[in-house]
């Protein structure tokens, strides 16, 4: 499969994002023989409409760096179209003097602000790239041709303030291009290679005090699992219902006469953080869990991250399914991490894990045990199969 039509968006500032962006539609234009027809779009801070085509097959997004930040605009117009961004393959690219800088620290900051764009926005792209920018210092006033110039000099890059210096390497943007046209999974470009699965609870959690793991291995595919879990029917998790029935005193729970487990995460508070079908899926949940009401609150995905207010803990679950050749059949393993954002709410919630932690763990497996049954009782019908990869997030 490859890619037929692209449209693209971008946000720049000197120029050179969008010097990419024409590049890039001038190449595919020229190489592709007709096949692929590429749009380009500017984003201002008074755009506020998406015109995506709908023969569009991939839509690629590109901003700059500035002062180690995108333009807050960018990200809120992100934040606002993400859901438009459904049902088809998406690309991003940022363009910075990080990209240029082979030192590691400069890498690390890299990844590190790709990783936060991708929590700030709720939007995870199937491809990234980090392109070189350019040091326009004609452009520039008086005091930012200085400071340019002293981060330049400190990466070994050019210091004559006399000249603009093009830092874009476009051999890196032909790659990044054909990758993105041939939808290759496997290239450096596609964003779980270079942010592998495994890291997005780190980054989503990396410091806790508390962590529970739990796992069990099903007879099916991780496919089949994956469908499964999105049909799952809170009731078939007997354990976990009387656990949460003897945690709340017994007050009834007000649940629809039918929901699915996550439908019921969400009503309860859950936030949906990252999702990789079909290993992969990530919630958050904030509240104050040692009061009788619970305390929940439940701050917009983008905003989990940074939540630090006083007296709340912040808990990261995180289910993943990996298939096991040997045995014909996949392991799914659940690991919560718990933060508590001052000394006070972490001595508070000490004492409540102390507690409840055998039965908190005895809920976690009820629902992996409550999985395995579902999952292996009966095929998953493949319309829902289909239909059913989005954490929760479908149209209800």
């Amino acid at each position: 499969m490859s890619i037929k039509k692209i449209s693209i968006f971008i946000a720049t500032r000197n120029g050179q994002t969008r010097a990419i962006a024409n590049y890039m539609k001038d190449k595919a234009m020229k190489e592709s023989g007709g096949a692929v027809f590429v749009e380009v779009s500017e984003i201002s801070r008074k755009t506020s409409h998406l015109n995506v085509p709908h023969d569009t097959d991939l839509i690629l997004l590109g901003a700059p760096v500035y002062a180690q930040k995108f333009p807050s605009f960018f990200i809120k117009w992100v934040q606002k179209h993400r859901q438009d961004f459904k049902g088809k393959k998406t690309a991003f690219f940022s363009v910075s003097l990080n990209a240029v800088d082979k030192r590691p620290e400069c890498r690390k900051a890299d990844d590190a602000l790709i990783r936060k764009f991708i929590n700030n926005t709720g939007w995870v792209p199937n491809f990234v790239a980090s392109l070189g920018g350019a040091l326009k210092y004609q452009s520039y006033n008086w005091v930012m041709k200085r400071i340019m110039r002293r981060i330049s000099a400190s990466a070994g890059g050019p210091t004559d303030m006399g000249v603009d210096h093009i830092l874009t390497d476009w051999n890196i943007v032909d790659s990044f291009l054909k990758a993105i046209v041939e939808l290759d999974i496997n290239s450096s470009f596609s964003t779980k290679t270079r942010f592998p699965q495994e890291s997005m609870l780190d980054y989503f959690m990396p410091e806790f005090e508390q962590r529970s793991v739990q796992g069990i291995f099903i007879k099916k595919s991780p496919e089949e699992i994956y469908a499964a879990f999105q049909t799952l029917d809170p009731k078939e998790m007997r354990l976990a219902q009387l656990l949460a029935k003897i945690r709340t005193l017994g007050k009834k729970d007000e649940a629809p006469s039918k929901e699915t487990f996550f439908e019921s995460a969400r009503r309860f508070g859950s936030i949906p953080l990252f999702e990789s079908p079909p290993n992969r899926f990530i919630g958050g949940l904030i509240g104050k869990f040692w009061t009788k009401e619970f305390g929940i609150v439940s701050p917009k995905p983008e905003q989990f991250l940074l939540f630090d207010e006083p007296d709340f803990s912040k808990v990261v679950t995180q289910f993943q399914i990996e298939s096991s050749p040997l045995e014909g059949g996949s392991i799914v393993k659940s690991e919560m991490r718990i933060h508590s954002t001052n000394v006070e709410a972490r001595r508070k919630f000490r004492i409540y894990w102390g507690l409840l932690r055998v039965g908190i763990d005895l809920y976690m497996r009820s629902i992996l045990a409550a999985l395995k049954r579902h999952a292996e009782r009966d095929e998953i019908p493949q319309s829902e199969s289909d239909a059913l990869l989005n954490f929760g997030l479908k149209k209800t």
